[in-house]
């Protein structure tokens, strides 16, 4: 913690004045970094988390980007796979969809395991066309485990916070 002694005169109070403002503008500049920073990390893990997940396609479309908000910084996620990896597909591999931590919003609606898209996925298996190319012949299959690289992201930037705040702020 910073110490300022100043006299108690108007040139003191005008030192005083100025070492506040210094201070305050240090500390919204090591605030911005430590918001970085943890969308950094948060992105990193996310990435991490997504180069494991299982899913039965050729690699997946999902891009991940940290965008400078008003209150700080988004970590965000955009793809066509990005549903299907973070919260996975079908009863099989994630229960029975009754847990609300597995649900999630898409175009405004709340969809719990197996519902999104045609729906399949309430069952323990079913067959697709890949491409929806009846040609190649059905595909059976148990849908894919919940990858959760946002919400693994997430568990990290809460766990580890205190730990980036004091690299950031060097506080020991």
């Amino acid at each position: 913690m910073k110490n300022v002694q100043v006299d108690l005169s108007e040139a003191g109070i005008q030192k005083m004045i100025d070492e506040l403002n210094s201070f305050e503008k240090w500390l919204n500049q090591k605030a911005d970094e430590f918001l970085r920073y943890l969308s950094e990390y948060g992105c990193e893990v996310a990435q991490a988390s997504l180069n494991q997940a299982i899913y039965s396609a050729e690699g997946n479309d999902i891009s991940l980007s940290i965008e400078a908000s008003k209150d700080g910084y988004i970590l965000k996620a955009d793809g066509t796979d990005v549903l299907f990896l973070e919260f996975g597909a079908g009863v099989h591999y994630n229960g029975s969809g009754d847990e609300e931590q597995f649900s999630t919003i898409a175009s405004g609606k709340v969809y719990r395991i197996g519902e999104y898209g045609k729906g399949r996925g309430k069952r323990d298996a079913w067959y697709y066309y890949p491409n929806g190319d009846k040609s190649l012949g059905a595909v059976r299959t148990h849908g894919n485990p919940a990858g959760k690289p946002l919400y693994s992201a997430r568990k990290a930037i809460s766990r580890d916070a205190n730990m980036i705040a004091k690299g950031v702020f060097n506080y020991q």
